[in-house]
């Protein structure tokens, strides 16, 4: 008889006995064979011969096993067992098992191999080892991990803290609050999570009914007050029981919340306390160590780091909310008193000025510009910093933008006496661009190189292809130059010189919008000085269009900046604004164009006169008093009005103005002041 194998198996259980952590040998009919002093220490598998299951049947009422997942496993069936009896190994299967006696719990690695002799089961090993201590430190440093990454990214910071509780649960806790302190000093729920999410309806139904009665402090309550945390490792009938003053309906309540370890810890410092980490295990019947404690607190501490910047980042988003608010304010004032300026400089040169005066107007005329375009700068910047700006592309030849704008500038350099040299190619510099953006974005550039240039200066404006796929438009002077520290600065917002401040210098923050625009239209702008009293070259560079789009853009239509304006048919225009002064203006100006206007002051004076005459189209106000604009143009048309164009003239000039006047009823929308060729566009395209 060949004893090899009896041979083999003594040696292998002399083996398995020596090991400090459970095993055991089974045969085909799941019959324990042998068992080693570590498990018989757990598991009632002796005497050998007796079959799994059968010895251990009142173990497992007591005792069980959940996969990584929280699947209750139904042992031994599809256990390790099994699949070693159908010759497949089980490594390092990972197990939560829940004493249900002592409310402990432990993680534990299994696996189970075959032995196979002529291709047949011959016997299975199987062994485990405890593995919490290392699950835990691993869960933690995932936490840890993820919890970091959730609330270093700085947006709504309610919104971050709901996704660092739920990554609690179910690893850490059967279910996680956090609560903050509001600027009134209460305390504000802003998340509960439960690995039950049927279960968070029964915990609010208990705080409803139990704590929110006046002179009962909560938990919590308590903890702030305090500073010091509270943690119950193990919650027990008895201590339930021992509570003072709870009626017998309420501890079957607490009863029903199966809370087995719980743990109530300040967020923050003892100097500072932010808010509340409610951390506790129930269903699960696990309970908190003092490391478990321990590291939670440490947590709670970092928390209130991070809870503390979230809140600052959120004071900041709204002082910059309550800055753009302001600048728009601002912007909608200064422009009321400049729309009467615009019209009456506007009624002065149709009135064609005597040679005494001329000049005086054309220094209006440039100051008052100059004044719209701050304003509109000023809008910009904080159009750019909110993300509002948005472009419109359409194949454009630089060119001939940069013609307008060259055009825009010779009267400016002619009187500073500076001389200005264009150089253009002669082959079309086609871009995909908005032509209104990239327009802004020159006379910003070539306003900078004509105002900082002085008398006898020279301006050199080139534009050509590189070669590499791009236009480039280069502005070279021969003024103030930059020194070397303030290149570096030279596109930060609200950056200006030492060396250039006071007089016509303007908000320090064109160079910014430009290099916005240019990013925007995948571009970009660079500077470049020898230093101080040398002068300066800013490059703008766009990627040309594609060369099918670029072969199919139509040959530049004639120009007609020479041909007379085609006359208007005489229209009957209604003016609503309750700045007398601005309204009067524009009826003189309208007048003087020829058609019929008449002024109103009031929503409710606008209504009368509807009501005993007509008109082809309406301009009028926003913000007026009693009703203002958005309401006007609503009322009107609730009552009849639908096909007369309204046009809302205003001060408010940001993109959501825009938008919020259309969605209102407006046919479109102008941002005071406004000019005669902004006047006929409208008025031409609405009637």
């Amino acid at each position: 008889m060949n004893t090899e194998p009896e041979v083999g198996y003594e040696m292998l259980s002399q083996m398995l006995d020596a090991l400090d952590f459970p095993a055991y040998t089974f045969d085909k009919d799941r019959k324990v064979l042998f068992a080693n002093a570590a498990m018989r220490s757990v598991l009632p598998v002796s005497p050998p011969g007796s079959a799994i299951g059968a010895g251990v049947k009142d173990y497992f009422i007591e005792h069980q096993y959940y996969d990584v997942d929280g699947n209750l496993l139904d042992y031994p069936n599809d256990s390790a067992v099994d699949r070693a009896l159908r010759g497949q190994e089980t490594r390092d299967l990972m197990l939560e098992h829940r004493n249900l006696k002592d409310h402990t719990h432990e993680w534990i690695s299994v696996s189970c191999v075959p032995v196979m002799k002529d291709g047949a089961f011959s016997y299975g090993i199987l062994w485990y080892r405890d593995i919490s201590r290392i699950q835990s430190h691993e869960a933690k440093l995932r936490f840890l991990l993820k919890a970091t990454r959730v609330l270093t990214i700085t947006t709504d910071f309610r919104k971050r803290l709901r996704e660092k509780a739920a990554l609690a649960v179910p690893t850490l806790a059967d279910w996680c609050g956090i609560e903050i302190v509001t600027p009134d000093g209460m305390l504000e729920r802003v998340v509960l999570v439960h690995r039950d999410p049927k279960k968070i309806e029964w915990i609010k139904e208990y705080e409803e009914k139990y704590l929110n009665p006046a002179g009962i402090e909560k938990t919590s309550e308590r903890v702030i007050r305090t500073g010091k945390p509270e943690f119950t490792p193990r919650v027990t009938r008895e201590m339930i029981e021992q509570i003072p003053n709870v009626t017998e309906e309420q501890k079957q309540d607490i009863y029903r919340l199966s809370l087995t370890s719980i743990m109530v810890l300040p967020i923050g410092n003892p100097d500072r306390r932010l808010g509340i980490l409610t951390l506790a295990y129930a269903e699960s019947g696990r309970e908190y160590t003092e490391e478990d404690f321990s590291f939670f607190e440490e947590f709670a501490r970092h928390l209130g780091v991070l809870l503390e910047n979230a809140r600052l980042y959120n004071e900041i988003n709204e002082r910059d909310l309550y800055k753009d608010m302001f600048l728009a304010s601002l912007s909608h004032e200064l422009r009321n008193p400049l729309a009467p300026i615009k019209t009456s400089l506007e009624l002065l040169k149709l009135h064609n000025p005597e040679e005494a005066t001329a000049a005086e107007v054309k220094v209006i005329e440039h100051q008052f510009d100059h004044m719209a375009r701050l304003l509109n700068d000023l809008l910009d910047a904080t159009r750019f910093v909110r993300g509002k700006i948005r472009i419109e592309t359409e194949a454009i030849d630089l060119r001939e933008v940069l013609d307008d704008v060259v055009k825009a500038h010779e009267p400016v350099a002619r009187e500073k006496t500076v001389e200005l040299i264009v150089e253009v190619a002669d082959t079309p510099l086609i871009v995909d661009a908005d032509r209104t953006r990239i327009e802004q974005a020159m006379t910003n550039v070539l306003g900078n190189a004509v105002k900082f240039t002085p008398e006898g200066g020279k301006v050199t404006v080139r534009a050509a292809q590189d070669g590499n796929g791009n236009a480039v438009l280069t502005i070279q002077d021969t003024g103030v130059g930059i020194t070397s520290d303030e290149l570096a600065r030279v596109f930060e917002p609200y950056y200006q010189s030492e060396r250039v401040k006071g007089g016509n210098t303007g908000l320090g923050i064109g160079l910014r919008l430009v290099h916005e625009i240019m990013r925007l239209h995948g571009g970009t702008i660079t500077a470049q000085s020898s230093g101080s009293g040398l002068g300066s070259e800013f490059t703008l560079t766009l990627p040309l269009a594609k060369a099918a789009e670029a072969a199919t853009m139509p040959e530049p239509a004639p120009s007609v900046m020479s041909a007379p304006e085609p006359a208007l048919p005489p229209k009957n225009i209604l003016v609503i604004d309750d700045n007398q002064a601005a309204a009067d203006a524009l009826v003189r100006l309208f007048s003087a164009l020829g058609w019929d206007a008449v002024a109103r002051y009031s929503a409710r004076e606008a209504f009368a006169h509807m009501d005993e005459s007509s008109a082809d189209i309406i301009f009028a106000d926003i913000g007026m008093p009693e009703m203002n604009g958005y309401e006007f143009v609503k009322t009107l048309r609730e009552n009849g009005y639908t096909d007369v164009p309204v046009v809302a003239l205003t001060g408010y000039g940001l993109e959501e103005d825009r938008e919020r006047a259309l969605a209102a009823g407006f046919n479109d929308h102008l941002t005071k002041p406004v000019g005669v060729d902004e006047l006929r566009r409208v008025i031409e395209a609405l009637t």
